[in-house]
């Protein structure tokens, strides 16, 4: 098996790597109070600062050929026969009917559904005041017979 030839461009993959590596252990050494912390983060940062210098130097030098990038697409794009599977998706919505106006449908109809459902809690608050309501009406009789007992004994006495 040939190796690759390492690249100016993989070195400085490795660099940013490393680089944020050591800002990563920086900032669990200082959330976990370490005495070098202060230090290690300023290593860390002044590496991201060369790191990203280098990157712009890189940019500057040799500057990616934007239109390349923008032939290899049209190529990608042309060459693209679509998803076999979101074909088939396409078809089995078309034959289930499933079309814009029909969900737009069925939102509508879990709205309603959603007003029912509110609706049938206010009939149960009904049913409970209901309930409510008789009990205490056996309760006002009961004490109205007990009044019209006390009053019968009042006057017969």
């Amino acid at each position: 098996m040939a190796q690759k030839k390492r690249t100016f461009l993989t070195l400085i993959d490795v660099l940013v790597s490393a680089g944020a590596a050591v800002i990563i252990f920086a900032a669990w050494a200082k959330l976990t109070h370490q005495s070098y912390a202060d230090v290690l983060l300023t290593v860390g940062m002044w590496t991201e600062t060369a790191i990203f210098l280098v990157y712009a130097i890189i940019e500057w030098v040799k500057p990616k050929s934007h239109e390349e990038d923008g032939d290899a697409l049209e190529v990608v794009v042309k060459n693209q026969t679509g998803n076999p599977a979101l074909a088939s998706m396409d078809k089995m919505l078309s034959d289930a009917e499933i079309t814009p106006a029909n969900l737009k449908k069925l939102g509508e109809g879990f709205q309603k559904l959603g007003t029912t459902v509110s609706g049938i809690t206010d009939v149960g608050e009904v049913v409970k005041n209901t309930s409510d309501f008789g009990a205490k009406t056996k309760e006002a009789t009961a004490a109205i017979s007990s009044m019209s007992s006390a009053f019968t004994n009042s006057a017969n006495t």
